[in-house]
């Protein structure tokens, strides 16, 4: 008898596109509706509800980018809980650390906005 284990893919309610190895994590990508890049997304319970495009290696933290509804770039929003609610253009490696641009509604440049409640 094999007693391997095999790899059971996270189930999610997702409309949209989704890169490889992303949303690995419990009720993570729940009705998302656009594209979530490569490697993102697996957090617990992260880009739930997302409705904007959250680029590679972004949103890796639980609870981050629920509710998104624009641009999110490259290695950004790494932190717990951060880019919720977010409305406005996030740049590449920006927004990571914990509570970071939650609530945003500007659009901001790359690498800023990288402290604990920042923007």
């Amino acid at each position: 008898m094999d007693h391997a284990m095999a790899l059971v893919p996270v189930l999610t309610t997702s409309k949209g596109t989704i890169g490889s190895n992303a949303c690995n994590s419990s009720n993570a990508c729940q009705d998302n509706t656009d594209t979530i890049g490569a490697a993102s997304c697996d957090g617990i319970g992260s880009c739930n509800n997302n409705q904007g495009s959250i680029s590679k290696d972004s949103c890796r933290s639980s609870n981050s980018c629920d509710r998104n509804r624009n641009k999110i770039g490259l290695g950004s929003c790494l932190g717990i809980n951060s880019c919720e609610d977010n409305e406005g253009v996030i740049g590449n490696g920006s927004c990571n650390s914990s509570n970071a641009c939650g609530g945003n509604k500007n659009n901001l440049g790359d690498n800023v906005c990288n402290s604990i409640n920042a923007c």
